[in-house]
């Protein structure tokens, strides 16, 4: 993780320093500060808002070309390599999000197949059992003139 100043930034992406330090202030750009206060920004991060110009590399290689263009291009290798880790860390943590999503999905599922099984063996033994009729209950006048057949 390479962190530069305000300077070193805008001189990478070929923007004012006052547009850097809006998008800053607005939160577009993420930055954190020294123990001298002192506004340093990740590469990967500048790179994320304001891609760096390959017209500054060319400018850059004409004054000690076999210098100045590797170490140009050093900075943007290392930039895209940040920036590649960044969303290799986002996509393992999503990852990691849809394994658990998916392990909770079959546990739910299986209670839910362990409630169908048990109502399905309440309904096949409703189904089985003949209906009875209920006995019928001696009134008070059946237990005073009782039929006379049965």
């Amino acid at each position: 993780m390479a962190l530069v100043g305000l300077k070193r930034a805008s001189e990478l992406t070929g923007k004012n320093q006052s547009t850097i330090h809006r998008a800053m202030k607005s939160g577009r750009i993420s930055y954190s500060t020294n123990d001298s206060g002192e506004r340093l920004i990740d590469t990967a991060e500048l790179h994320r808002v304001f891609p760096i110009h390959s017209a500054q590399n060319i400018e850059a290689c004409k004054v000690a070309p076999e210098l100045q263009c590797n170490d140009t291009q050093l900075v943007q290798l290392r930039t895209q390599l940040e920036v590649e880790r960044v969303k290799t860390s986002m996509l393992e943590a999503r990852l990691k999000a849809l394994e658990e999503d998916k392990t909770d999905l079959r546990i739910d599922r299986d209670r839910w197949r362990a409630q169908a099984e048990q109502a399905n063996l309440l309904l096949t033994d409703q189904r089985e059992k003949p209906e009875q009729t209920p006995k019928r209950k001696k009134g008070f006048w059946r237990k005073l003139f009782p039929p006379r057949f049965t």
